[in-house]
């Protein structure tokens, strides 16, 4: 067998495992051909930060040096850059790294791709920056009723009612509790357990 066809078929293979929600093999298969020119190094780096990502405990390091990796591809461009800066911002957020991950969703939105997405990491970046603030001070305030304005605009432009609307409606759960604001937080829920069923942010919302 040709060799580029076993080259090929260890990525289509990786590709599938990652996709498959199998990251840990997906992971062994997509490192052992990373370097081959042949194939589509973007993408195995691309899949690879989203495999590290998707562990049960996730590998944030080794995640974001794919992530780097990635943009550092100069043939990288349009859509394709901003959904890996935006990946990379969220990165970096989950790392506590909220100033650089700021830096990078300001870059990704002047491609005016995927607004609900950069709205959504928008408000998790500012409730997270929030909770690092001063109990009821002013500054704690502002942030959260940025996120609370981001992940309310991040629904909205979900016309679908899906899967960022569902999440959205959990992080402003999330943004009232931050604020000791109960009454909210639970009416919010409340909401949420009942247009979105049996999905993660329904469960997490009852339990909160």
């Amino acid at each position: 067998v040709p060799e580029d066809r076993v080259l090929q078929a260890k990525y289509l293979l990786g590709l599938s495992l990652v996709r498959g929600n199998q990251p840990e093999p997906g992971i062994t298969e997509l490192l052992a051909i990373a370097a081959e020119e042949s194939l589509p190094t973007s993408d195995i780096h691309s899949l690879l930060t989203s495999a590290y990502r998707a562990l049960p405990e996730p590998d944030l390091p080794s995640a974001l040096k794919h992530s780097q990796i990635l943009l550092a591809d100069k043939k990288l461009t349009g859509p394709d850059r901003a959904q890996a800066i935006i990946s990379h911002a969220e990165i970096l957020g989950e790392l506590g790294q909220l100033e650089a991950a700021t830096e990078q969703l300001q870059e990704a939105n002047k491609f005016a791709v995927q607004e609900a997405r950069i709205r959504h990491v928008s408000g998790q970046l500012a409730l997270k920056q929030a909770l690092k603030s001063a109990d009821k001070s002013p500054e704690k305030n502002a942030l959260i009723e940025q996120a609370i304005t981001d992940f309310t605009e991040a629904k909205r432009l979900d016309p679908l009612n899906g899967d960022m609307a569902r999440q959205a409606m959990y992080w402003i759960g999330m943004c009232h509790q931050a604020i000791g604001n109960t009454a909210a937080a639970i009416e919010t829920y409340d909401r949420l357990s009942r247009q979105h069923g049996d999905t993660s942010e329904s469960l997490a919302a009852t339990l909160a």
